[in-house]
Formats: structure tokens, sequence, C-alpha cells
């Protein structure tokens, strides 16, 4: 009995959670003794544990001869492994599912050199079909990391010497060899072959991993130049897409990068249909196509942000200017004052062209007030102002009867150096005219005549010279200012 309850243990504690279940059984008598003080309990506490020992080891069934060997897989595991059904593919239209990483198959017999894996394979002759050099490969222990960098680096080399055919499984092995050396000169050169022989393709086999294709043309796009990528980059997504795989927004980033953001026509449709076909764009290529359409299609635009909102896709401030200029050109101030507003909730910090399309959008319906206060809140920002942005300040104020003021940032523009467009110069000019101020008409009308003449002999437009008689004008203008506060406050 004791060399049985020997073996017992011994088996016990060569489970994986052998040491475990021996020390809370050699505490269960114990505890009882401490639980119940009965004598009995102390008496026979001895075979107390022996039954419980025994009990155990026939309950958990860990008894000598079905003991596994300490570190070996677990039986239950490998089995439940071997019983769970392959991942099937997502359909090739499915573009979004196909981003998802995707186990990489089996490794084939004609892909992999005879000792690449350190392990004896069976003679040439053993094998009688194709279909079982393939399961023979499937039995073969993973490989260790040296093996396995010895097999891509013969992989590679045999591929540079053209001693691997040209089809999808031997295009595989080679993508994720590259993929694991980080092999740039490969990748590129095996790019390079298809844009001259076209995608392989091998009925016979599945479809190259979606994994190892994305992670293989990041690898190929980022070591491109611009100039190859300008010529060669519309290609690239067409190969992508022959793998039955999506752009990255890695991909698609490279690709508007070589343009600086400035995307000819055919690219920029070639985006527009990615969008259509169900790809998700990255956020660079959703503002591209928003920048782009912001004052010949602002209804797209808007549609487009209120797609990366819904998205959760990160805004940039491109983006965001994108559509506040589209509504300053349907005329929807309300709707760009409140963009605007939420400009902090996105991380986002107004620029120029941010104070200059709201100020737009809230002149050309009515809001003047609140086009001079963002005006004087772009200049305490530290912000200075362009043309435009002044002439929409200007025009303002003539029509909340500031003239003065307009006159005075008429002024400015000359002392900023920032040259008047010839709108303004005919609008305040005309406005002064209007309100007797014949003097500081002529002056801006004469100065708008200089600026076209110098513009037509190709010179620089000289800067405008101060009105005359401004700081009475202002002086007056601020009594009347004063006394209309004055009427308008509480009797």
């Amino acid at each position: 009995m004791a060399q049985s309850l020997v073996e017992k243990v011994s088996s016990i504690r060569r489970s994986q959670h052998g040491p475990v279940v021996c020390v809370l059984l050699l505490l269960i008598p114990f505890c009882l003794c401490d639980m119940f003080a009965s004598e009995i309990v102390r008496n026979f506490q001895t075979e107390l544990m022996t039954l419980l020992l025994l009990a155990a080891a026939y309950f958990v069934g860990f008894s000598d001869a079905n003991a596994r060997p300490h570190g070996a897989p677990n039986g239950k595991a490998v089995a439940a492994k071997k019983m769970s059904p392959p991942k099937a593919a997502p359909p090739a239209g499915d573009y979004q599912a196909r981003q998802q990483p995707v186990r990489t198959v089996g490794r084939l017999a004609s892909q992999i050199p005879r000792n690449a894996t350190g392990v004896s394979g069976p003679p040439k002759d053993a094998w009688s079909s194709q279909e079982e050099a393939h399961e023979a490969i499937k039995r073969l222990s993973p490989m260790k990391v040296s093996e396995q960098k010895e097999a891509d680096m013969q992989v590679l080399a045999q591929a540079k010497q053209g001693h691997i055919a040209p089809d999808a499984s031997t295009y595989s092995k080679i993508m994720d060899a590259c993929n694991r050396l980080n092999h740039v000169e490969m990748a590129l050169e095996l790019y390079s072959e298809m844009l001259q022989k076209g995608v392989p393709y091998d009925t016979e086999h599945q479809l190259i991993s979606s994994h190892i294709v994305s992670k293989f043309f990041k690898l190929v796009a980022e070591n491109l130049d611009e100039k190859r990528m300008r010529e060669t980059g519309l290609q690239l997504l067409d190969i992508i897409q022959a793998h039955k795989v999506a752009p990255t927004n890695a991909v698609q980033n490279c690709l508007i990068c070589s343009w600086k953001s400035k995307l000819p026509d055919d690219v920029l449709k070639v985006f527009v249909k990615l969008r259509a076909q169900g790809v998700s764009l990255s956020s660079t290529a959703y503002r591209c196509i928003m920048a782009a359409y912001e004052r010949t299609e602002p209804e797209r635009t808007l549609k487009l942000y209120d797609e990366m909102v819904e998205r959760g896709v990160k805004l940039d401030r491109v983006a965001y200017n994108a559509a506040l200029c589209a509504c300053s050109h349907l005329g929807m101030a309300d709707q760009a004052l409140e963009l605007f507003e939420k400009m902090p909730e996105h991380s986002l910090v107004p620029n120029g062209k941010t104070y200059g399309a709201v100020i737009k959008a809230c002149t050309s319906t009515g809001k003047m007030k609140e086009a001079v206060d963002l005006f004087d809140s772009m200049r305490e920002a530290g912000i200075e102002p362009n043309q435009f942005a002044f002439h929409d300040a200007i025009q303002s104020c003539v029509r909340i009867r500031r003239v003065g003021r307009a006159v005075a940032l008429y002024g400015e523009m000359a002392r900023a150096g920032v040259p008047p467009c010839d709108k303004t110069f005919a609008y305040l000019s005309k406005e002064c005219l209007k309100r007797g101020l014949k003097e500081i008409a002529d002056q801006i009308s004469q100065d708008g005549a200089d600026s076209k003449a110098a513009q037509a002999r190709g010179e620089r437009p000289p800067a405008p010279r101060p009105p005359p008689g401004l700081e009475e004008l202002l002086r007056r203008e601020g009594t009347e200012a004063a006394g209309d506060a004055v009427d308008a406050g509480p009797a």
C-alpha cells in the first residue's frame, strides 16, 4: 500500500498542477482536526490522509500509465486545437473585413529547403503525391528563430537567382520572408516584377494571406522614392486590390505625401472611387478630398465631415477648415460658428484660414457684428489677417455704420504691407463718397489706380497712403457711438 501511495503521489507531483494539489491534500486532515476537534479524526489522521490522496489521484486521473511528462503539451488543449474549425475567409469584395489580420497559410513543401527546419524529412520516393508532401510539412515542429531566419535567407537567395517559379504560393513565401527580414531590396524587386508581369494566381492553393500582403506592400510603399511613387502609385493600389486586399492607411498616406497633399485629378478620383467601393480611407485621404471640393461641391465636403465624425476618424485642421469653408460658401453662418466653437473638443487651434472662413460666412449672411468681433479676436491671437479678411472686416464695419473704423483698417493694411484687393479700393471709396468724405474717397481711388498700373507693368503695387482726416473722422465717430450708447441705456 505504501508503494502504491508513493506511486500515486509521484504521478500527481509530475503533473502540471501536482505541487499545488499535494499541498492542498496534505492540509485537509489538519484542517479537519482544527475544525471538528474530534479524537477520532486525530487518531486516524494518517489513514484519512492516505484515503484522501488515493481518492484525489483516482478522481483527477493522474496514474502512472496516463501521466504525461513534465512540460509535455496538454492533451486536451491539443485535441481542442485540432477540433477547432478553420476560419472562413471574408468575401472578396469586403475590403474592410479583409484588412483584419489573417493567419499565415501553411508552409508548402515546394517552398521550404529540405534542411531548413532542422528535422530530417522522409525520402523523396516516400512521397507519392504533392498532397502527401504538404501533409508532411504540416506535421513538422515549429521553427526556431535562427532556423526561420536561415530558411528565409535561403528563400530570398533562390528568388534572387530566379530558381523559384513565379506562382502565388512561392510569391507568398518570398513576401513573408521579406516581411520578417525587412528586406527592402528584394521587396522592391518583387514589386517591379509584379508591375511587369502582373499578379500571379494559383487556383490549387489558398489566396495569399491578407496580413502578409498588407505588411509587404507597406514595406514597399515606405521605401519607394517620391518620383517612383508618383509614377507607379496608382498601379500599386491596383496590385494590392488584385490580391483581394484593401490599401492600408499607411500605403494611402505614402502616395498622398509623394504629391505633397496636392493630388492631381486622376489620383483624387481614385480615392473617391476607393471610398465608393467601401475602402476605409485614411484621415489624410479624407481631408484631401474635402479640401478639393470645399468650393466646387461644398455639400460633398460637409457629408465627408459628418462621415469622419460618425466613424471616429481623427480630424485635422485642414479637414476642419474645409468644412468651415463649405459652410461659408453655402451661407451657413450659424453652422460655421457652431463648428468654430467646437474646435477645442478636437484639440485644434484656429489659424488664419479658420478665422477667414468664419468671418466670410458671417459677412455673407448679415452677421456683421460677429464678423468684426471675430476679426478682433484673430488679431488678439497674434494672427495677421490676409487681404480677404481685411476686406470682409471693412465691409462689416461699413454696414454697422463705423466708416471711420473701416478707413482705419484700410490704413492698417498699408502699415502691415498687405496690398488691398481691387474690390476693397472700389467698395471703400464708393461708401466714403456716399457719406460726403470726398477727400478720403479720392485718395483711396487714386491708390487703386496706382495699384492697377503697377500690376500692369509687372511691378509690386505701392503701399497705400494714409487717408487724410482720419483722426477727425474717428473722433467724431467715437462721439456718436458714445451718444448712441447713452440713448440706448436705461432711463
